[in-house]
């Protein structure tokens, strides 16, 4: 696989300023001179992820997980470095020089490349007015405006067979590209033909913007015997259980917000934003999975399940709020009256309305309550045992042991079950609470090891000693092999023009060194820093100490002695002298 230029890649890094990446996915809160968020890689209650503007790098001191800007994207989008880096180069605007005529040279980033080629020319299709009058038309209806049109990027499939594929092939994309994308499929004939035709196209998009699939929506009413919406085929980079339809124009008004609002179709979440209520995405056809609340819990910790008011969407909206409260996410559930979905109401009432509503919205558990009584056999022992067993299961999820408590004490009030058995049941069934160790610390605390560990974490933030003060030290002189390596990867960058943690972080390393580098890096408390250029003579001076090396420097005095060569004697002392003043 061909490389990035290493310049190509510090141009993005300068750009892409880590709190506004990790922003974009997770909920950060200022500390000092850090932010601090739960961390995304593992489960913990306190806060223990640190984010770093000014060494521009990331470091969580609960599992020990670190690094910068490309490598959080990389572990939370779960790709590799080039395809960080291509991601967070699409973002902040800078070109990369792809090699072999200009094709990417991964098959991943092919797919990218292909989607955002297919999405480009359903774009252009649809100001066609010879081919798209029809899907014109149905958007003058629904009160599609431009701006709408272009945010979301809505397009046009033609009804035409080979339109798509003949224009992605003539752009260079090999026939096993498109196939693999889900945008042709092969036909009886044994022809690649389109995924999509005669249909309104709406991409779908990850967190980071990235078109990783398509929905198309039926508008001509011969068509409507079939599905109204077809969705791209699963890929290797579109997984409908990960998927949240609007979710990339959501995020950053749902992180200020703290709150989301979750429904279940492409049109609701475009009719909500026309009508200004922009922290909305929708779950588009497919039911709530974990892999999507964890979406969603790294950018707020609020959600409201805005399903449709029939007995279908009540079912949806009851079958997400486990995996919703399973993920650590304060779930309510809004109702609307007189509407069978969002994009009515709002088309109806507007966005004033849907607010108030929203406010009202009630937590999962009363939802829950109060949808089981409404056909809860009440009359009856068995009725009412029956509907307390039915709500059960929901109370157990609620970890905070108060709220539970309230919650189990309205149940026993509504259905008449005494609260103390209620509350035995709950019980019983709680889950555990995994617990999780934290990663051990580097090293051994020995006076020459920590000299090397002060020395490393000193040349991070100041490459220059390198050459005023250990410009004679080599590698060879450690004795730990984990600062050993940080320090030759420290010479390495520099001989690449690479400085800062930040920057030294973007080279090949394993995984444990990465961590212990950027935990390294935001460790305090070490040294004075007020004298931090004679503390780094002091490590340099202890790490070049080798008590062997003084005992030889006295026998060859010794010997030159014995010998009578007293210019060879001089030579030796001055050695010695050295191998002295080099003991701290």
């Amino acid at each position: 696989m061909a490389q990035i230029p290493d310049h190509i890649i510090s141009d993005i890094r300068n750009r892409a300023d880590i709190v506004e990446v990790v922003s974009g996915y997770i909920s950060l809160k200022k500390a000092g001179a850090n932010y601090r968020a739960l961390c995304p890689f593992h489960e913990e209650k306190t806060a223990s992820f640190n984010v770093n503007p000014a060494k521009q790098i990331f470091h969580c001191f609960g599992c020990g997980e670190g690094g910068n800007a490309f490598t959080f994207v990389m572990k939370y989008e779960n790709i590799s470095f080039p395809e960080a880096v291509r991601l967070l180069a699409g973002q902040y605007g800078v070109q990369i020089p792809f090699t072999g005529g200009g094709k990417l040279d991964d098959e991943t980033g092919k797919l990218y490349q292909v989607m955002e080629a297919a999405a480009t020319f359903f774009s252009r299709q649809l100001e066609k007015t010879t081919t798209s009058g029809p899907a014109r038309d149905y958007m003058k209806k629904r009160n599609f405006t431009p701006d709408l049109v272009n945010l979301f990027r809505i397009g046009w499939a033609p009804d035409e067979w080979e339109m798509l594929t003949r224009s992605l092939a003539e752009s260079g994309f090999t026939r096993k590209t498109i196939e693999t994308a889900g945008l042709g499929k092969i036909s009886s004939r044994g022809n690649l033909i389109d995924h999509f035709r005669n249909r309104l196209i709406f991409p779908i998009a990850d967190v980071g913007g990235r078109i990783i699939g398509f929905a198309g929506r039926v508008i001509d009413e011969e068509q409507k015997r079939g599905p109204k919406y077809i969705n791209s085929p699963e890929t290797p980079i579109y997984n409908k259980s990960r998927v949240l339809y609007g979710i990339d124009l959501a995020r950053t008004r749902a992180r200020e917000a703290n709150t989301l609002y979750v429904v279940e179709g492409y049109m609701d979440v475009i009719s909500l934003h026309a009508a200004g209520v922009k922290n909305c995405a929708a779950v588009a056809g497919v039911a709530f999975t974990p892999k999507q609340a964890e979406t969603i819990r790294r950018i707020c910790d609020n959600v409201v399940v805005v399903f449709d008011s029939d007995s279908a969407g009540v079912a949806a909206a009851r079958k997400s709020l486990p995996t919703l409260l399973d993920a650590g996410l304060k779930a309510r559930v809004l109702s609307l009256p007189g509407a069978k979905d969002p994009d009515e109401f709002v088309s109806k009432h507007g966005r004033d309305e849907f607010l108030r509503l929203a406010a009202k919205a009630s937590p999962f558990p009363q939802f829950i309550i109060d949808n089981v009584m409404k056909s809860a056999d009440l009359e009856s022992v068995e009725g009412r045992v029956k509907a307390t067993k039915e709500v059960m299961p929901f109370l157990r999820r609620i970890k905070d042991e108060m709220e539970r408590s309230e919650y189990i004490q309205i149940l026993s009030d509504r259905t008449g079950v005494g609260a103390l058995n209620i509350q035995k049941e709950t019980k019983s069934s709680t889950p555990k609470t995994v617990l999780r160790l934290k990663t051990t610390s580097l090293g051994n605390t020995s006076a020459r090891s920590q000299a090397e560990k002060i020395l490393v974490r000193i040349l991070l933030d100041n490459p220059h000693y390198l050459e005023s003060l250990a410009s004679e030290l080599s590698a060879d002189n450690f004795t730990n092999q984990a600062y050993k390596n940080m320090f030759e990867l420290i010479l390495g960058a520099k001989e690449r023009g690479i400085t800062g943690t930040a920057g030294i972080l973007s080279l090949d390393m394993d995984d444990t060194l990465r961590k212990s580098l950027a935990g390294l890096s935001l460790q305090t408390g070490l040294f004075d820093e007020a004298d931090m250029e004679k503390v780094a003579k002091d490590c340099v001076n202890r790490i070049r100490y080798h008590p062997d090396e003084r005992r030889l420097r006295l026998e060859e005095q010794i010997i030159a002695v014995k010998e009578g060569k007293m210019n060879k004697f001089k030579e030796a002392q001055k050695k010695y002298i050295e191998s002295r003043g080099n003991r701290i």
